[in-house]
């Protein structure tokens, strides 16, 4: 009896698969990141971390896998994992802020001189602080 029990847990356990779950967040003070995106490369699992920043992904089949984060602001994560007779994996991800790069743009206008008051359209004055 015992081994008919042990074989339909795993015939179970095949079809629904396995389940990673954890927590994104940041690793300068640990706070949770929401909305933060965790895929399973190579596959269509994935989720997004919730306003605590959990996560989990379900009915993942056996198999190597390169689990991957990414967030607005913070340095995209990578990891191989091996899910092999596990019923739940769970990885805690710190992530790394990074500044984002962008090109730098000038502004520049020739036009005559005109009173703020007297413009036909909406101006805004900007000096060269700003």
């Amino acid at each position: 009896m015992l081994k008919y029990l042990i074989l339909i847990q795993i015939c179970i356990s095949a079809v629904f698969g396995r389940s990673i779950s954890g927590t994104v967040s940041d690793s300068s003070n640990g706070s949770p990141l929401v909305g933060a995106n965790i895929m399973l490369k190579g596959t269509s699992h994935g989720a997004a971390t919730n306003a605590d920043g959990r996560y989990s992904i379900d009915k993942i089949p056996d198999g190597e896998y390169v689990i991957s984060a990414s967030y607005m602001g913070f340095k995209s994560f990578e990891k191989n994992v091996s899910i092999q007779n596990q019923d739940n994996f769970s990885i805690n991800i710190m992530m790394i802020p990074e500044a984002i790069k962008m090109e730098t743009y000038v502004v520049t206008a020739s036009r005559r001189r005109e009173r703020v008051e007297d413009a036909p359209a909406a101006i805004s004055v900007i000096s060269k602080a700003e």
